[in-house]
């Protein structure tokens, strides 16, 4: 290969170079990033208060600082508020997103959009009783619903946030892991590899059949 062909070649070559990197960063990412769906129940060793039937869904991008929850069954409060925290997966520090309450009918609703949370890894999110106003930014001792972030084996939500419903009989803590339909990030830029791979071949067998 001669000096002028290699000087062709460098730009193709530094896309592939590019592709290549985007594979090890886009995995973390879209592991991080995503939407997730949090299914909110009564949880054994966490809740101590409230209605043992009370549900809810939460939604939680943690690229985007965003939380969308909704839960039912809970009895409306006076003079508290219902505080959400998320509780990250290393050290166990809870960060609280927001506020609200209950209709007379039992259904609150919460939607916040935060530029001070933490991007990191959460492994729960829960619903603490809190009084109103509250002097203390610590988490009370009284603890309604929570539900476990999804880990590893079981697959995000790639949907955008919206005010969630929930079902009128119990969810599972975790969504069920099904096909997905979109590719992934590191699925695209294998693809990209295998096309400027391809197209390399076919510059250099076409130099050769010009020499």
């Amino acid at each position: 290969m001669n000096r002028h062909t290699m000087r062709k070649l460098w730009p193709i070559s530094l896309l592939v170079i590019v592709a290549a990197l985007s594979i090890i960063f886009a995995i973390p990412v879209s592991a991080n990033g995503a939407p997730v769906t949090i299914f909110l129940n009564f949880m054994p060793e966490v809740s101590n208060w409230g209605s043992q039937s009370a549900t809810g869904t939460a939604v939680v991008a943690v690229g985007d600082g965003e939380v969308a929850l909704e839960v039912t069954g809970l009895p409306r409060l006076e003079n508290e508020h219902y505080e959400v925290w998320l509780e990250s997966r290393e050290a166990r520090e809870l960060f609280s997103v927001g506020k609200f309450n209950v209709d007379q009918e039992g259904v609150g609703r919460l939607y916040v959009l935060l530029d001070t949370l933490p991007y990191q890894e959460y492994r729960m999110l829960l619903i603490s009783v809190e009084p109103d106003p509250d002097p203390d930014p610590t988490i009370g001792n009284r603890k309604s619903l929570a539900g476990l972030f999804p880990n590893e084996a079981v697959i995000q939500v790639t949907t955008p946030i919206t005010t969630a419903t929930p079902e009128a009989e119990k969810r599972p803590e975790y969504l069920p892991v099904t096909g997905a339909n979109k590719m992934p990030a590191w699925g695209a830029s294998i693809a990209t590899i295998v096309i400027l791979t391809v197209a390399i071949f076919l510059f250099l067998k076409k130099e050769e059949h010009i020499r």
